[in-house]
This record gives structure tokens, sequence and C-alpha cells, in this order.
């Protein structure tokens, strides 16, 4: 919804942000029956600004990119645009399928899903390999280092603490649905010296991450790798817990509380 108001203002040639304008209004018309609303408003306003930002940077792109492919001759005698295409449009650039095809379907031509599927797969395939071996591509080592450089590394408190308050520094999408989620404070051990890394959650009041393992990106940087579940963005409150009894039994030799794992 966010990505088709932006793309909608730019096609009508507003170049200034308008999710901010039309959140201010939505909190004035439902804060009162929504006291919630108003009081995380300047939350609210603070990510649909950075969102904008970010998919107007993304759209300008994408858009050159995606007029070029449509202009190929082999995609205007067949009004089919590759799904190679679109992936690349997708991975790289961040440009989303869906809008990809809503783009395409103005000018009549139909994007190959299938082939994107396709893709796709092979994408996750490769991502996992990637994973398992440990590889970690430049762009993500860049943001790693940006991070300790901008606020150091994470303050463990899991020596004392099964839950801490913490605040959300960045999160970091990877294929198959993953994300990477890094804090300015965490009880969560991360896998050192034979042991496993934590697993637990991570709440905000937006979303919550179901942490399946804990590493260190960098020395002292720690890593939480999950699943989301509703949205969770960048500079937000968050409540981290990890799963007590899978440690305790971790630590008594026993992956599992009950001892029969």
């Amino acid at each position: 919804i966010i990505r088709r108001a932006v793309r909608h203002a730019h096609l009508l040639g507003t170049e200034s942000l308008v999710l901010p304008s039309l959140a201010e209004t939505a909190v004035a018309v439902m804060g009162g029956a929504y006291p919630d609303v108003a009081a995380q408003r300047d939350f609210i306003i603070g990510v649909l600004t950075r969102e904008e930002e970010r998919f107007r940077q993304t759209l300008r792109t994408g858009m050159t990119l995606l007029d070029a492919e449509l202009a190929q001759p082999a995609t205007a005698s067949t009004a089919v645009l590759a799904g190679s295409a679109a992936f690349q449009l997708h991975d790289t650039y961040g440009f989303p399928v869906e809008l990809t095809e809503e783009i395409a379907g103005e000018r009549g031509v139909r994007v190959d899903i299938e082939g994107f599927r396709t893709e796709m797969a092979a994408q996750r395939e490769r991502a996992k390999a990637a994973r398992a071996a440990g590889v970690v591509d430049d762009e993500r080592l860049v943001r790693y280092r940006e991070l300790v450089e901008q606020h150091g590394v994470t303050e463990f408190l899991g020596y004392r603490d099964d839950t801490a308050e913490a605040v959300v520094l960045a999160v970091i999408e990877l294929p198959d649905d993953v994300v990477e989620v890094f804090l300015d404070r965490s009880p969560f051990y991360a896998e050192s010296g034979g042991q496993v890394g934590d697993t637990g959650t991570i709440r905000t009041p937006t979303g919550t991450v179901h942490v399946d393992d804990t590493t260190f990106a960098l020395p002292g940087l720690r890593r939480h790798v999950g699943r989301v579940e509703g949205f969770v963005a960048t500079g937000s409150a968050a409540t981290a817990s990890i799963d007590a009894l899978r440690r305790a039994a971790i630590r008594r030799n026993d992956r599992s509380p009950n001892g029969r794992d």
C-alpha cells in the first residue's frame, strides 16, 4: 500500500514526501478513538518518512531499468517480460515484482512469473548454501562495520538476564523471508566456543521476530536471525527474550528441556 501510494504520487509529479502529511491527518482524525496511534505519532511518521525516502530512490532506479527492458524488441514482440529481468529488478535493485507486474500490465505486457519464481528458488538455494558455508556478501559486511562504527558492539546482558529492553539498530532482509536483527543490548548468547546460539523472541510495538539462531556478524556484534511476524522497524523499542528452558538444557549438555532430544 505504501509503495503504491508513493508510485502514484510520483506519477502525479509530486517530488516532496506525501506519507508524513497523510499520517499527520490520520493521527488528527483517529487519535481520539485510538490513543495508541497518537502516542506512537513520532514513531509512525519516522518509519513512513524513511520508507518513502528509500522507496523513492528504488523507484527512480527501477523505473529507468524497467523502461529499458520494456522497450527491448524481444519484449515488445512477445508482450512478455522475461522472469530473469523481473528477478534482477527485485534482487539487485529492490523493485517489488508486484509493482513490476502492475507497471508492465499498464503497457500491455505480461510478466513471466513462473520464470521469476524459478530464479527466486535458485537464489534461495544459493543463499542457503552460502549461509551454511558462512559466506557473507560484501554489502552486508559494510553494513556490519557501519553498525559497529556508529553504535559499538552489542551490550551482552545474558549472564544475568533472560529478558531485556533494547532498541532495534538495524534489520537486514535476507532471501527466503529470513531477517537479521541487531540490537543495542541483548540477552541472547551468540554461538561461540562450541555452544550453540540462543533462540527466542524480539517483540516490538509493530511486530515480532522469532529468533532461530544467534551468531556474531563481527566480533562483539550479535546477529539475531529469524522470521518476522508483522513489521519491525529500525529505531523501535524492543523486548528481547531468550528461550530460557532451552538454554538451561544446553548448559546440561541436553538440547531439550525433557532430556529426550
